[in-house]
Parts: C-alpha cells; sequence; structure tokens
C-alpha cells in the first residue's frame, strides 16, 4: 500500500501594539502572511516561530488556531493558520523575502494577489472565534469546501 505523503505547513497572521501586521514579499507569490514548511523532527509550533524568523526577523507568540487548509492536487500540502503576536526583533528581509513590510489591517488584502493566501488571510483577519477549514486545488485555484470545524461543522453533516 502506498501512503500519501503531505506538506505540513504553518502560517500566521502576525500583530504589533498598534495594529498593524506583518507581510512578507516573496518572488513566487507576491506579499503574503510569513509562515512554511514543518521540517522532519520539529513541531508545527516551533516550525512557524522559526519560519517567522527566518522570513522576517522577528519573534512571536503564536495564539489561536485560525484555520485548516488542505490542497488536493500534487503538491498536496495541509496549511495551518494562526493569529500571532510580535514579541521582539526588528522586520528585516531575507534571502527568501526581499522586502518585509508592517501594515495596517485595512490594507492586507489588498496587497496579496495569490488567491489561496488572499483567502487564508481574509479568515485571519476576519476570525471571530470559529475555525474554518478548507479543501482547494491549486493551477488553477478551485475551491471544493469552505466549512467551520467544531459544532458547527457537525450540524453540517461533519
Amino acid at each position: 500500500m502506498k501512503h500519501p505523503t503531505h506538506i505540513v505547513a504553518a502560517c500566521a497572521l502576525v500583530s504589533r501594539p498598534g495594529g498593524e501586521v506583518l507581510l512578507v514579499k516573496t518572488s513566487t507569490r507576491g506579499w503574503v502572511v510569513p509562515g512554511g514548511q514543518v521540517e522532519e523532527g520539529e513541531g508545527l509550533i516551533a516550525a512557524l516561530q522559526r519560519e517567522i524568523f527566518e522570513e522576517a526577523g522577528v519573534e512571536t507568540r503564536i495564539g489561536s488556531l485560525v484555520g485548516i487548509c488542505s490542497n488536493i492536487r500534487p503538491p498536496t500540502k495541509v496549511v495551518f493558520s494562526f493569529l500571532a503576536d510580535w514579541v521582539a526583533g526588528e522586520a528585516l528581509p531575507s534571502d527568501e523575502t526581499p522586502e518585509v513590510r508592517w501594515v495596517s489591517r485595512s490594507s492586507v488584502l489588498e496587497r496579496i494577489d495569490h488567491p489561496s493566501e488572499h483567502d487564508r488571510a481574509r479568515d485571519m483577519l476576519e476570525f471571530d472565534g470559529t475555525q474554518m477549514y478548507r479543501v482547494i486545488s491549486t493551477r488553477p485555484y478551485e475551491v471544493h469546501l469552505v466549512r467551520p470545524l467544531g459544532r458547527e461543522a457537525a450540524q453540517l453533516g461533519g
């Protein structure tokens, strides 16, 4: 039996006092919230904190889980989205992210062009305590399912 292989990744909407949030610019996806893949031997939260530090030079405290997004076409990937708070560090670019910026919450979505990144960022910005589950495919982008997790999900047949 062949076992499926999924990339596991995490991203976070990092906020600092004053309400600004952190965006990083990549060469492939443009402006996005920071995050990346979990490496072998790493926990999800530690991987997310490492990725944010590598991409932007800031230390964070990871908070609420906002959602889970499953990409069902190769390369298959599961992305966990979180809220996070800035703890320390100056936002600086890296080899991966040549631009790093603190921006107002109101300008986040107008900067993010990639559709799956845009949907995840919208979920993080609008988070009301209900985690969302998305099933998508990319190339081309298609949303197959969006539903809340938890009690609401059970009522939807879950």
